[in-house]
């Protein structure tokens, strides 16, 4: 905070301090969906079946490849299933027998609970469509940080919501110099007249 105040006294622009404060503030504000995105995670019950899914950039229509995908037993406490999206955006975790698990897509956590099959059980689709929110690009184009947080419509989930994608211009660093520059002498008052030069 006193490196932003000695920036203030050196004369930086209105408009950079402006951008400045709107990025720290946007970055705590990215950190506390990270939270809530990672604590308060959608809920979802399947019967016991192969689950596909299918993850979508916020237009909803091109599909995200190489996110990778976990499947978090909750009560072995391990990874069961380690894959990742394909050209299409589509993953697949295998049928699961009863029980709490969490599936992770890129950082998205989803509570999946496998429910038991009774001999009525009504037929369920077994697929998940995640749309991705609109956000901040990672460094090297990855989405692995990218924050998810899906709305549940029956066993649909899905989401499109928050502003286009964004890169962050780099702001050039200020540099530590405690002396400020040598303030130039007076001019003199009255100004001579400027010289005069023949052809």
């Amino acid at each position: 905070m006193r490196d932003l105040f000695a920036i203030i006294k050196k004369g930086v622009s209105v408009k950079i301090m402006k951008k400045t404060i709107g990025y720290i503030v946007s970055g705590l504000l990215i950190l506390g969906g990270s939270v809530f995105a990672q604590e308060g995670g959608a809920q979802v019950q399947f019967l016991p079946q192969q689950i596909i899914g299918m993850v979508l950039y916020p237009d909803g229509q091109t599909p995200v490849a190489d996110l990778p995908v976990r499947l978090w037993d909750v009560k072995q406490k391990r990874v069961l299933v380690r894959s990742e999206t394909d050209e299409q955006g589509r993953f697949q975790i295998p049928r699961q027998v009863e029980g709490d698990f969490m599936l992770f897509v890129g950082r998205l956590v989803v509570d999946l609970r496998i429910l038991k099959a009774a001999g009525a059980a009504v037929a369920q689709r077994h697929d998940m469509v995640m749309v991705l929110p609109r956000g901040m690009l990672v460094p090297g184009g990855r989405l692995y940080d990218v924050l998810l947080s899906p709305a549940l419509v029956g066993a649909t989930l899905a989401d499109s919501f928050g502003s286009g994608p964004t890169i962050l211009p780099q702001i050039p660093e200020v540099p530590d110099n405690p002396d400020p520059p040598p303030i130039p002498p007076p001019l003199p008052d009255p100004l001579p007249d400027p010289p005069v030069v023949s052809p």
